[in-house]
């Protein structure tokens, strides 16, 4: 069994096409290397789903989680509960 990573990337992602491949590149080019980067489609209606998804097949550590439209903070809310980074920030306890 493979160990979670240390960390967890959350992307909220709504009609986010023009900059999706910019934001999944610039996490891919960090030095540290375990995390997790799991984009969350809020409802998109462009293209974003499936550049999050030729993303995840170029690397295991993306995730894509689809959602029907909600906002932002509820989408990243929602996302702490498929995440798998072993270190999480957070503000409530």
């Amino acid at each position: 069994m493979t160990a979670p990573p240390t960390i967890s990337i959350i992307t909220p992602a709504y009609n986010a096409s023009e900059f999706l491949s910019q934001t999944v590149a610039s996490a891919l080019a960090q030095t540290f290397r375990d995390f997790e980067l799991l984009i969350v489609d809020d409802g998109s209606t462009d293209d974003t789903r499936n550049i999050a998804l030729t993303w995840a097949r170029t690397d295991p550590r993306i995730r894509i989680l689809t959602r029907p439209l909600t906002r932002v903070a509820s989408t990243s809310r929602c996302s702490t509960a498929t995440i798998c980074g072993t270190r999480r920030s957070s503000t409530r306890r």
